[in-house]
């Protein structure tokens, strides 16, 4: 989540918004494709099957997790976004078009 909100500074979002791009954004992608990345090498290092393990275990716990938290972090965040200020950088374009601001 930090790498996201680091990336978003000065961007003018709404904390619920970073929040959420944080938690959903690409943690077990991006597990994989260290992974991936290791695993290309073929190089036969001390520790390859605990960080194989590992690899798997934070891509399934990642699943799992947002899996889980999908629902109601997405009724959240949809709560948080309706309630902000039509002037606010990631207020819902559909509202905008909806009271006529283009």
């Amino acid at each position: 989540m930090v790498p996201v909100a680091i990336a978003l500074i000065g961007t003018r979002l709404s904390l619920a918004r970073v929040v959420f791009m944080g938690w959903f954004g690409p943690r077990g992608l991006a597990s994989i494709v260290l992974g991936l990345v290791y695993l290309e090498q073929e190089i036969h290092l001390p520790g390859e099957a605990t960080i194989r393990l590992a690899v798997i275990g934070t891509v399934l716990l990642s699943i799992f997790a947002h899996g889980l938290s999908a629902t109601p972090g997405i009724g959240l965040y949809q709560r948080r976004i309706a309630s902000l200020d039509p002037a606010a950088p990631d207020f819902p374009v559909r509202q905008q078009v909806e009271r006529g601001q283009s």
